[in-house]
């Protein structure tokens, strides 16, 4: 299953049962290497660590698989998410309030929520479909957007799709010139004829035919400039995936974590349970 349809069978998972999504994640390998290098480089865990929390200075407490912050208001799209949950016990109630705050203006203060931590650990030890969730609320806040940009451009390869949902959980997936949408519109700028490439997939830029993954290389370099250092371990992994051609993660993806280390991420169900 190609990445453009799984998309629209996660949703359908999603509004069933979020162990549907897990189910979908154990047998498709474009979307389970895909959810996993999102994971891995947003927590240095590729295994879907969705009981991890932390407090940190920029994003008030950030926790689960892609560290859903207080600050962003992502953490409680996650709460929010759970409370419908028929074996959720409301550990968020009492801190509801500040979190609303906090996300409305994104402020990274964590008071009247010191206890955010040990709450999210007993969400994730209890029978609520924790995981589950949590890739919900990742589809609906970052991959729905993304999506909309990957089917509007055809892209075929996993790959590409999974660098443009990356980039909407790291600097937005808005039009402004750090985010997506911007972007694109720098990396569409620099084709001014049809430009081949090796990767056999051919895409519309304006009124140029162009190689997938010359368009990609094209993409990176403009999301390099950012000067990120967010960004520096995932460019660098991504390249890395370029030059041995997994384009669809038809093997292991061979990427760096934050130390700067190789790791090799294959398909697989480790971490997928909730």
């Amino acid at each position: 299953m190609k990445l453009s349809f799984l998309y629209v069978g996660l949703l359908a998972a999603a509004s069933a049962s979020p162990l549907a999504i897990i189910d979908e994640l154990k047998v498709d390998c474009d979307a389970n290497i895909m959810y996993k290098l999102i994971s891995f480089f947003e927590t240095n865990n590729p295994d879907y660590d969705a009981r991890q929390c932390s407090r940190s200075s920029e994003s008030g407490f950030s926790a689960g698989i892609v560290n859903f912050s207080t600050r962003y208001g992502d953490a409680l799209a996650v709460i929010e998410q759970i409370e419908s949950d028929s074996n959720y016990n409301g550990q968020f109630d009492d801190m509801k309030p500040a979190l609303e705050r906090y996300a409305e203006s994104s402020s990274s203060s964590t008071s009247g929520i010191s206890e955010f931590c040990e709450q999210w650990v007993a969400v994730a030890d209890s029978k609520v479909d924790f995981l589950g969730h949590q890739i919900n609320v990742l589809n609906k806040k970052y991959y729905e957007p993304a999506y909309e940009y990957i089917s509007d451009m055809n892209l075929e390869y996993a790959l590409t799709k999974t660098v443009l949902f990356d980039t909407a959980i790291a600097h937005g997936a808005g039009s402004g010139s750090s985010s997506l949408g911007g972007l694109i519109k720098k990396t569409n700028s620099k084709f001014t004829k049809d430009t081949g490439g090796p990767s056999g997939s051919t895409i519309k830029v304006g009124d140029y035919e162009v190689d997938e993954i010359t368009w990609l290389e094209k993409y990176l370099d403009a999301r390099e400039e950012l000067g990120s250092s967010y960004d520096k371990i995932r460019i660098k992994s991504y390249r890395n995936l370029i030059r041995d051609k997994n384009y669809d993660f038809d093997w292991p993806a061979r990427v760096f974590d934050w130390n700067d280390e190789r790791k090799d991420l294959p398909c697989s169900s480790v971490g997928l349970s909730i």
